[in-house]
């Protein structure tokens, strides 16, 4: 169905003349009337009743309540696009991963959802990072990168600070093992227990940021992570030996859950480092409006000596 028939449509429809609607259109009465027809016979049936005077059949009055409203959003879409060509929004750059996409609903995106309700004019764009330098992605251009669940911040730049985003349930690092491992009969973890145990971790995957972030703080206590684990061509949970282990957080459990099965197992690690919160990190020195408008309400942090 041709838009402009319709606009046309509803222009007689109001006007119930040919001769004032194709004056109003800036058209010849003819081609008015041609285009009426055409979109008759697309129809299937006559929209108006021309016997002396004007008016619109039942299936007219039908058509022109919907074309109505089709015709206004069309014209306010194209009002809007065109103020947004002469004034573009202003527009906040957020660099995630795939944890930060998946895994950071309950924090990152709630607060994402809150920062658009209450700034309608801003633009939030996402742009996806396969690396880890956070100070590199801020360089290329990035106003915030999210760090999701990272019990600490990963990057020690002068000019790089951090906020957390308020959490919205409690998220903790936890380790999912095979119910063949003898740690799946523990109800939680102290970081003793994971000394000597093989933590591989995905390295064909897109969590870089969460799992640099996570590393150092298994570093920090003498626990060794190994990125030697691919899963192309393999199934994820049929790839590990039953004295492996892999990295989650509590946050992603429902969906992990779906593809357990009864195979393995989350058991959380119960220390005070391994609660997973979502960061952002920023440069000082960026004056985008927005960035302070997104930051203002957050919790500063303060980086810290790993």
């Amino acid at each position: 169905m041709d838009l402009r028939h319709l606009q046309e449509f509803v222009t007689l429809g109001v006007y119930l003349n040919f001769t004032e609607a194709a004056r109003r259109l800036y058209m010849a009465q003819s081609s008015l009337s041609t285009h009426i027809a055409l979109l008759e016979r697309e129809i299937g049936g006559k929209l108006f009743e021309r016997d002396g005077s004007i008016s619109l059949t039942p299936l007219g009055e039908a058509l022109l309540e919907d074309a109505s409203v089709i015709v206004q959003l069309h014209d306010s879409a194209l009002k809007r696009c065109r103020e947004l060509a002469k004034n573009p929004l202003p527009q906040l750059t957020i660099a995630r991963d795939q944890i930060a996409i998946v895994g950071a609903g309950t924090d990152l995106r709630h607060y994402q959802h809150a920062f658009a309700r209450e700034n309608p004019q801003a633009s939030l764009r996402y742009r996806p990072c396969e690396e880890s330098d956070v100070e590199e992605l801020l360089a290329q251009g990035s106003d915030l990168v999210a760090i999701p669940y990272a019990p600490l911040p990963v990057c020690h730049a002068d000019e790089v600070r951090y906020a957390a985003i308020p959490q919205q349930g409690a998220h903790r690092l936890a380790l999912m093992v095979s119910r063949e491992n003898s740690l799946a009969e523990r109800p939680s973890l102290k970081w003793h227990d994971l000394h000597r145990i093989s933590i591989p971790y995905d390295s064909s995957g897109t969590s870089h940021i969460w799992f640099k972030a996570v590393t150092e703080v298994f570093n920090r206590h003498g626990i060794e992570v190994l990125s030697r684990y691919d899963s192309r061509g393999e199934d994820f949970f049929d790839s590990f030996r039953a004295d492996e282990v892999q990295l989650f957080d509590t946050g992603l459990i429902e969906p992990v859950l779906e593809h357990m099965g009864h195979s393995h197992v989350l058991v959380p690690i119960d220390e005070p480092d391994a609660v997973a919160r979502c960061y952002v990190a920023f440069l000082s020195g960026n004056d985008n409006p927005l960035l302070a408008r997104f930051v203002a309400p957050l919790e500063s942090i303060e980086t810290p000596s790993l």
